[in-house]
């Protein structure tokens, strides 16, 4: 800078190689032509590479700096060189290169294309660079020489469009020429000599043909050294591993004044005008960060080319803002930063928001599929965060409960193991050294949990991996977190308590929340009868009544139809229930389309009651029943005037679905459901057997491992199992058992769910014969870890709490999983694709003894 008389964008040296510019320090002088990044980037890496260009040089003075170079008795070769940019204040490149303009009276110019063209840029580098620029100038002469008005303006816009295609031009070639930079970086010195050569034959040959562009054409080729110091630096590609002090929720509790680091991302970025204004998010939170330029310009320089999503580490003083934000936790604080370091910047747009800030400015809901395709941007989210910290909180607490205040023990079972009939499909592997055999990813660790109380482990527990290939849902993954417990020589009280512990201390630990003990109960037979389901939500009522003695001989035909048929007929009240209109009750309403979805089930009937027992209603209801029967279905519900009564007549199973259905929609949409209360229910004494109308066959409705009521063994097709359920708002969250510890027992289930006693012994031989080796009484249950930290984080879907989940589809569309495989790892596994031939794996190469 002291040999060419331009603004003073590099600071002045006096050491002989200081009249050359670093790598780095050429890079910033392109990105941002600041002051203090130049004087940062000489301070951190020493200038060791001399390179044929000085930043912000006018095209006039292309002599002075070969002068430069020439006098420092270094070479100036331009191989391969990061493009650097001169500017004029009127007319800089399009902002999105990421460049600023810098100095006055400079025009658009490439510096590596100043010495020597380019062979990266067909036209002629430099010169046809120099061309574009003096055609600009003719065409604006021509211009200011008009005097039609009209024609002037047209020229006037022709000569931006071209200016701006110029730029664009440029634009092409800086991004052209830089990934032809990374790609020489990591190329050997000879390739670099070699192609410095045929640089500095094509350019000498040029410059013999443009007498007004006379420069010495560069050496033939650059010192061995230098091309190797050259890749070492690496341009851009340096990383550094910096340490925080602090993560950003930290700060709010640190000592004010005291210097700290904070690593994380750009969330916000505001300047206004003298002071820069940046947050900085980690997994804790977020935190200001403050830049002054007058302080600290480097900081200053550094903090102008930050985006959103950016990653840095920034450094500072911790001082009290002067307009705190109660809305954060460090709202009362703020990093007056000294030092910013960029780790990493964001190329391209980002797919979707992270920050809160952008998803409210945003104002779009993002869909599941465009979170699952972008799952690591995703999982920067504030919410995502939330979640996982929770789920983190969830397994703590249980595994300090479990053992440190009840000794349980923790043991992996196998995941590789065989296939069992246990309810849902199993995903199969195949085994490259057993050909034809198959493993069975486990739907759960059933046997294995059963059998180490046999082993003697009386106190287990697993958060255990399970596959189970079956129709997906909002609640339901093909892989799912299952926390397993199973204890010996405990009955159901015993392990209803101690279950009940444990969830008060996951309550308390992670939300804070006491809840009452003992928990409610409810049978089976009761839960169906008042709530038309086995897992009901017993935050709010609207129970079902049966009025089937109510309506015995009426000649309302649905109902009717329904008493010959032998079914019943049940219903709802809904109090008030004018809040509902005959529109969303009526056949093509919200409402009746809930019951209306249901196999089996009658069309959804209402009746409004009114004073005197009488009921309001479609002509066919209110002629449908006498007023002795109008009287007795309003004694059935306890109605009151003003109250809705909604009904279905049908068999009974299918009556409860719909009724269960209309329920939920009910109080959903009559705001029936208190958004923050807990309802914990114990659902007991469930039947051992279901019918299995496709297969004409008992099955059992839990798993055939579950003992039956001692009450009941007589008869185990109408038995009572010793099953119990825990529900969490509406939510079953976790099941178990009393588990039958005698062969004898286990080979009667077997016998009533159609097993024989072959298929027995071939499929469940192991823990048949463990049954005769002295097993102990034991039971257990388990729980679905997704979906208790789901109903935890008040999520509506467990893909909100998975890292990384699947879709309904079981697809992963992140890894896009399932793939292909080739017909080599086929063949290896001893498969053949459908409707080909497996191919015979080759034969191995034999070698001779004597062979190395």
């Amino acid at each position: 800078s002291h040999l060419c008389h331009h603004p003073p964008c590099i600071p002045r040296r006096t050491q002989a190689d200081s009249d050359a510019i670093c790598m780095r320090a050429a890079v910033a002088a392109a990105q941002s032509c600041t002051f203090g990044v130049l004087r940062s980037a000489f301070r951190n890496q020493p200038s060791s590479l001399f390179v044929a260009g000085i930043s912000c040089v006018p095209l006039q003075r292309p002599m002075r700096v070969h002068a430069a170079f020439q006098q420092c008795g270094r070479p100036y070769a331009t191989w391969p060189l990061a493009t650097l940019a001169g500017w004029r204040p009127m007319r800089c490149l399009p902002s999105a290169t990421g460049l600023r303009g810098c100095g006055s009276g400079l025009r658009p110019m490439t510096m590596s294309s100043l010495f020597q063209p380019s062979p990266f840029q067909p036209s002629g580098g430099m010169v046809g660079l120099w061309e574009q620029t003096r055609e600009l100038r003719m065409v604006k002469k021509r211009v200011k020489g008009g005097t039609n008005t009209k024609k002037k303006k047209k020229e006037k816009q022709k000569a931006k469009e071209q200016q701006y295609r110029a730029e664009r031009m440029a634009v092409a070639r800086y991004e052209q020429e830089d990934r032809q930079i990374r790609l020489l970086a990591s190329s050997p010195p000879s390739m670099l000599v070699s192609m410095q050569q045929q640089r500095a034959h094509t350019f000498a040959a040029r410059l013999s043909r443009r007498p007004d562009m006379r420069l010495r054409a560069a050496p033939a080729a650059i010192g061995q050294e230098d091309a190797v110091s050259h890749t070492k630096l690496g341009m851009e590609e340096t990383m550094t591993w910096p340490g925080r002090t602090h993560f950003a929720a930290a700060t709010a509790d640190a000592e004010m004044g005291s210097r700290v680091t904070v690593c994380g991302w750009v969330d916000r970025y505001r300047n206004h005008g003298g002071v820069l204004f940046f947050d900085v998010r980690d997994s804790s939170g977020l935190v200001q960060a403050t830049v002054a330029p007058e302080a600290q310009p480097a900081a200053a320089a550094a903090a102008e080319r930050l985006r959103i999503e950016y990653v840095v580490a920034v450094t500072g003083t911790l001082r009290l803002r002067k307009d705190p934000n109660p809305n954060i936790p460090t709202g009362q604080v703020e990093i007056l930063v000294d030092e910013v370091q960029v780790l990493n910047a964001v190329s391209g747009p980002l797919a979707l928001p992270i920050s809160e800030a952008a998803v409210s400015k945003a104002g779009t809901i993002l869909s599941e599929e465009q979170r699952l395709q972008n799952r690591v941007l995703d999982l920067r989210r504030p919410q995502m965060v939330t979640n996982l910290k929770l789920r983190h909180q969830v397994t703590r607490s249980i595994r300090r409960f479990l053992e440190d205040e009840e000794g349980f023990l923790e043991v992996e079972t196998p995941l590789l193991t065989r296939s069992t009939p246990e309810g849902a499909r199993d995903f199969l592997v195949p085994s490259r050294v057993q050909p034809g055999s198959w493993y069975a990813l486990p739907q759960s660790p059933q046997l294995f949990k059963q059998m180490l109380m046999v082993g003697g482990v009386d106190r287990y527990y697993q958060i255990a991996r399970c596959f189970r290939d079956e129709d997906l849902r909002s609640d339901r993954q093909p892989e799912f977190t299952q926390l397993d417990l199973e204890m010996a020589f405990m009955d159901q009280e015993a392990v209803l308590a101690l279950t009940e512990r444990l969830m008060a201390t996951v309550f308390r630990e992670v939300k804070g929340q006491e809840i009452t003990l003992p928990i409610p109960r409810m049978t089976y037979a009761d839960a169906m009868a008042r709530y038309g389901c086995d897992k009901p939500d017993t935050r709010y009522g609207l129970e079902l009544h049966d009025v089937s003695d109510a309506v015995a001989g009426c000649t309302f035909k649905p109902f009717a139809d329904a008493a010959a048929a032998g079914g019943i007929v049940k219903g709802i009240r809904v109090p008030d229930g004018k809040r509902l209109s005959n529109s969303k009750i009526k056949p093509k309403g919200e409402v009746a389309a809930e019951a209306a979805s249901v196999a089996g089930g009658g069309p959804l009937i209402y009746m409004r009651v009114e004073p005197l027992n009488m009921i309001d209603g479609v002509a066919p209801v209110k002629a449908g029943f006498d007023d002795a029967q109008k009287a007795a279905i309003i004694a059935a519900f306890d109605a009151q005037p003003g109250d809705l009564l909604l009904l279905v007549g049908g068999q009974e199973a299918a009556v409860n679905t719909a009724l269960d259905r209309v329920r939920q929609k009910v109080a959903q949409m009559l705001g029936m459901v208190p958004p923050h209360a807990t309802a914990l229910l114990w659902v007991t004494d469930f039947p051992m057997f279901e019918w299995n109308e496709g297969e004409e066959r008992l099955e059992a409705l839990h798993h055939p491992f579950t003992a039956p009521h001692p009450n009941d063994v007589a008869d185990l097709r109408t038995a009572r199992a010793m099953a119990y359920d825990l529900v969490l708002n509406g939510t079953e969250i976790g099941g178990g058992s009393l588990r039958i510890y005698k062969q004898s027992v286990q080979k009667r289930v077997f016998e009533a769910i159609g097993i024989s006693e072959e298929e027995a012994v071939a499929k469940f031989g192991a823990l048949l014969e463990c049954l005769s080796k002295g097993a102990p009484p034991h039971g257990g249950i388990a729980f679905g870890l997704d979906r208790l930290v789901m109903l935890l984080a008040g999520a509506t879907s467990i893909r909100d709490v998975i890292a990384f989940p699947k879709t309904t589809t079981a697809q992963c569309l992140l890894m896009e999983a399932p793939a292909e495989v080739s017909d080599a790892q086929l063949s290896d596994l001893h498969v053949a694709r459908a409707g080909k031939a497996l191919e015979p794996p080759p034969e191995p190469v034999k070698v001779h003894a004597h062979a190395h």
